[in-house]
């Protein structure tokens, strides 16, 4: 399990709104799973909102 700390993502939700910040979320997961490879074939993202 990894869990991240994103310091004042609030800001980001604010300029962007939710939309924008989980579509940041889900690109940052992709992306983690990119790099560690097939050990991270089980990583996603699930929003806060339930895909608002």
């Amino acid at each position: 399990m990894m869990a991240l700390n994103l310091d004042d993502f609030l800001l980001v939700n604010n300029n962007l709104g939710l939309r924008g910040g989980n579509a940041i979320m889900a690109q940052a997961a992709r992306t983690i799973q990119n790099e560690i490879g097939s050990i991270g074939q089980g990583i996603t993202y699930t929003d806060c909102c339930g895909g608002c």
